[in-house]
């Protein structure tokens, strides 16, 4: 089976491009082996066509990219959160959630750990604040 990516991947630190799951009733089961052919479009073996995959790879960011510092002199006051996430709802399946945070001011008490056995964490707390005209704190939106 062969999928088109929407980016062009390149090779991660490890020189992986692309990594395939296979995906049954919203929960990923399996890793399946995953070759680029050409830009795009991978050629992934052990795939039958029309089954569910996810595919994780990296790519090169546009000029429209943000980076933002976090810097000891000039800490931010407020910002708009937004983050993409999976819940698993009673039914045992993965759900892709959003949730949007209109206003947050991140608190200096934070720590970012990173360890070559283990996930990289960063953990922070945000006081949430209620955006002005609209009395919202925040929103939680399943999107599909």
């Amino acid at each position: 089976m062969e999928i088109t990516l929407k980016e062009t991947p390149v090779a991660d630190s490890k020189g992986n491009k692309v990594s395939v799951f296979a995906v049954e009733n919203g929960i990923i089961t399996e890793e399946l082996t995953a070759t680029i052919t050409t830009g795009k479009v991978a050629k992934v073996t052990g795939a039958t066509e029309g089954q569910t995959v996810m595919a994780f790879y990296e790519y090169e960011v546009s000029d429209g990219a943000t980076k933002v510092t976090f810097s000891g002199d000039k800490f931010p006051a407020t910002y708009r959160v937004v983050g993409d996430t999976y819940a698993r709802g009673r039914d045992g399946k993965d759900h892709k959630m959003q949730f949007v945070i209109p206003q947050a001011k991140l608190q200096s008490s934070f720590s970012l750990t990173m360890d070559v056995e283990n996930v990289a964490v960063f953990d922070f707390n945000l006081e949430v604040l209620v955006e002005a005209g609209t009395n919202k704190l925040y929103d939680i939106i399943r999107l599909g």
